[in-house]
């Protein structure tokens, strides 16, 4: 067979940032509902709408209450929600949305347990409660971590034999928690680095650390062991990794995700809007509440990601959560079985790169997602150069996809039967070469289209 390779491609473009993928990846890809709402009132709003339905079927009709702008309250709650099978709603510290009221109308809430004390929720919104009918409970301690050991008390979890404990500043990992928490009906108390402000309850036997020691020192770890309790450390190098680790614990009783943003929205406080109110969903779907960076590619979370048969909602909107850090994790897992000819181009270009002692690149999927569409727009429209009468050059293709790098470059060939013949091309031609063994590039995408061999090898920097 006649074998034949044309153009190559290399350049150097400047870092820019792309607001979302385009509509292709995300379509193919869309096997996730997004759950949110125009701002975290009625983000909170829609998951008790997704969790309840038909309403609350709980035996006292009750709801919890939270503070929207301090996530400790929520998130110490998680027991307190799965316990009464109940959602999390948030207010303002003044006042209670309107929104709001009517989701309690619409649930047909009798009974509101209010998180914290007057400064957190003041009285007024406590009137505003009552005037609609409803009983109130305020459950308060003099600070979050008071707070928390009353949220345990009122949840019937006050003489539990399991704890959670995570830090109460630090607040990703208490996040991480929660599903543990609301599922297993465990209490999570909340710490500072080197002490319990709140004692654990003397009921307590088994306790499960969220966080390394980082966040929670081994000082206290070995305190709490010298008092006859078992001790479980969940951690990785970030919270990410901590995350990751805690969803490993908990797979055998859940089966579903939810994805929900992994960093404060807020770059001076924690603030995490939409994630806060999880816990409640995540009892009733029996899903694990997975941290998503919503700029960065968390290996951790893709690994494990990739190894999943996926079912699950996205917490937050745009802003929160952008399509493109939720595209490359499915585009992970739909290409964690890329095709045998991707593989062993993979792998054979990973040899050559070896063998002059360059590392190894790393296959990105969502580039794999815009190599493969540049093979098929090759055989598609006829054509066998760099630039697409669809979508122009390869860097102007990159870009439409949302892909931010610093330098690119693009192999293509056609013809060549088999993926050894195609790399043995490829190494034989200078350019080709050089674009392989430049040490700079560190992710790979691989496209392949058959009839007609349509080969295709893009090279980002990240």
């Amino acid at each position: 067979m006649k074998k034949t390779i044309l153009f190559l491609l290399i350049g150097m473009i400047g870092s820019f940032i792309i607001s979302s993928p385009s509509s292709l990846a995300a379509n193919e890809l869309n096997t996730y509902e997004r759950v949110n709402g125009t701002d975290r009132y009625k983000t909170a709003i829609a998951i008790s709408k997704q969790g309840w339905p038909n309403g609350l079927t709980n035996q006292d009709n009750s709801v919890i209450l939270a503070r929207s702008d301090n996530p400790a309250d929520a998130l110490a709650s998680a027991s307190l929600s799965g316990v009464k099978d109940a959602p999390i709603l948030l207010t303002s510290t003044s006042n209670l949305p309107s929104s709001v009221q009517e989701e309690m109308k619409r649930l047909n809430a009798k009974k509101v347990y209010v998180l914290g004390g007057p400064n957190a929720i003041s009285q007024s919104v406590i009137n505003q409660l009552e005037k609609m009918g409803l009983t109130t409970t305020r459950v308060a301690g003099d600070d979050r971590f008071e707070t928390a050991k009353a949220i345990h008390k009122a949840s019937g979890l006050k003489n539990s034999t399991k704890a959670i404990v995570a830090n109460g500043f630090t607040i990703a990992d208490a996040l991480s928690a929660s599903s543990h928490s609301a599922i297993e009906e465990t209490p999570i108390y909340l710490t500072r680095n080197n002490r319990l402000p709140s004692s654990l309850s003397s009921s307590v036997q088994d306790v499960t650390i969220y966080g390394g020691p980082g966040v929670i020192s081994n000082e206290l770890q070995n305190q709490m062991e010298q008092s006859g309790i078992d001790t479980t450390r969940l951690s990785g190098n970030d919270r990410f990794e901590t995350n990751i680790d805690a969803a490993k614990h908990l797979s055998s009783t859940a089966n579903k995700m939810l994805f929900v943003r992994g960093i404060s929205t807020n770059s001076n406080t924690e603030d995490y809007p939409d994630a806060v109110a999880a816990s409640g969903l995540a009892n009733r779907l029996k899903a694990q509440v997975i941290l998503v960076h919503p700029s960065k590619d968390m290996k951790a979370t893709e690994h494990y990601i990739s190894n999943k048969e996926i079912s699950g909602f996205v917490l937050g909107g745009e802003n929160a959560l952008p399509e493109r850090a939720l595209t490359n994790m499915y585009l992970l897992k739909k290409n964690g079985s890329i095709s045998q000819e991707a593989k062993q181009v993979l792998e054979l270009t990973n040899k050559e790169r070896t063998k002059r002692g360059l590392s190894k690149l790393d296959i990105d999927p969502y580039l794999t997602q815009v190599a493969q569409e540049k093979s098929t727009d090759m055989k598609r429209n006829k054509y066998f150069k760099h630039t697409s009468p669809t979508y122009g050059t390869p860097f102007e293709m990159i870009q439409s996809f949302g892909i931010n790098t610093s330098a690119s470059a693009e192999n293509i060939g056609l013809g060549y039967p088999s993926p050894e013949d195609m790399v043995n091309g490829w190494m034989n031609s200078e350019g080709h070469r050089r674009n392989i063994l430049n040490e700079n590039y560190t992710h790979i995408g691989i496209g392949y289209l058959d009839p007609g061999h349509y080969w295709t090898q893009m090279f980002i920097q990240k």
